[in-house]
């Protein structure tokens, strides 16, 4: 397997520095948000790639009157925002490159901030059935099971992982799941920066969450750009496409795009031991739906739009995609907090049975026959 490991570019004010306004007002805000809140972060990362580099933001929000302002130069030499866009949860700064700079550096009054630039290589996936996820301490046998799942089902060769400031173990221990898994291309570039804090039920309730749409952003710039097709889904879900490759099934859309609804599959009964994707086998009346994922050809009609968790940023017809050839299941226990009552509950639970077989066709019949990490 090719293995690559990298880092981001990011910029952050100290303690004296500005701060971001929060999004969320006083009244919506939980006792613990400010203390996980992004409110000194003023860019994720720079890419230079085609001529231009990309500087990859949090939402600016009161940063935006300081970045319009800002003397910006790139390897000592000055340079003018050519674009900048601001979407729900972060934003995009273009900046004119003919030539490949190195160092990117902002300063205003009082203040200086800079960090290296990084090189697009989409060569490194290119024409691969790509993943793209976040994740943060989650067991490596679990990165090892959904990589193998979807190898199996639908050709999944290549991996990009966001690792967002995992304790338990090295990017390099992540690369060895994928290989394990049997995957052509493993990419971790990790980041240790907050992931944000919702605030309480309400229209700001999501708005905090900066890091996941950045760094999703990020990531399809650094490595995707050139990917067959690229699956944006966690690693507690598992896509099912009636037996059909979702990467086909995307390539053979007109619009090089699928979009996907999810439903919840849970364990028969509560354990002691590591749950597995395996274990997911049932389902249970009553239970909601799980907002859509999807999957993205990034060099199709689609392929400039910005991505989200659950959709595309900026483009309303995409919105309106809901397939009924592929769906995703939430694995109720794969979870760093499985154990608490409503990711772990079973009572009501039924088999499903074209659960059952797809992950019996993976794992075996019983998942415990399966190789684990200790």
């Amino acid at each position: 397997m090719q293995r690559f490991i990298r880092s981001f570019a990011a910029a952050r004010f100290d303690q004296e520095g500005p701060s971001r306004d929060p999004v969320a007002p006083a009244a919506h805000q939980p006792p613990d948000y400010m203390q996980g809140y992004d409110a000194k972060t003023l860019w994720y990362d720079a890419i230079w790639d085609a001529g231009r580099i990309t500087v990859v933001l949090p939402k600016p929000l009161n940063f935006t009157k300081l970045l319009r302002q800002a003397q910006i130069t790139l390897d000592d030499q000055p340079t003018k925002i050519q674009r900048f866009r601001v979407f729900r949860r972060h934003a995009l700064i273009t900046l004119p490159a003919p030539s490949r700079a190195k160092r990117l550096e902002m300063k205003g009054e009082n203040w200086r901030l800079s960090s290296p630039v990084h090189a697009a290589e989409p060569e490194l996936f290119e024409g691969l059935n790509a993943g793209l996820m976040i994740s943060k301490d989650n067991d490596l046998q679990w990165i090892e099971d959904w990589a193998r799942f979807h190898i199996h089902h639908h050709g999944l060769e290549a991996l990009a992982l966001i690792d967002n400031g995992s304790t338990r173990y090295e990017p390099s221990d992540i690369l060895d799941a994928m290989e394990r898994a049997g995957l052509k291309a493993g990419y971790v570039a990790r980041t240790e920066l907050p992931y944000g804090p919702k605030a309480k039920p309400g229209p700001y309730r999501h708005g905090s969450t900066f890091l996941q749409t950045a760094h999703l952003n990020a990531m399809r710039r650094r490595v995707l750009s050139k990917a067959r097709a690229v699956l944006q889904c966690d690693l507690d879900e598992l896509v099912w496409a009636q037996g059909q490759s979702i990467f086909d099934l995307c390539k053979a859309n007109r619009f090089g795009f699928i979009r996907f609804p999810g439903s919840w599959r849970r364990i028969s009964t509560q354990t002691e031991r590591l749950p597995r994707h395996a274990d997911h086998r049932f389902s249970r009346q009553g239970d909601r739906t799980c907002p859509h994922k999807y999957c993205i050809d990034p060099q199709g009609p689609f392929g400039k739009a910005e991505f989200n968790p659950h959709r595309l940023e900026d483009h309303w017809l995409a919105a309106t995609f809901s397939s009924k050839r592929a769906e995703f299941w939430h694995c109720a226990s794969i979870s760093t907090n499985w154990k608490t009552p409503e990711r772990s509950a079973t009572t009501g639970s039924v088999p499903d049975p074209i659960a059952q077989k797809a992950l019996e066709e993976v794992f075996g019949a019983s998942p415990d026959s399966q190789p684990r990490y200790e």
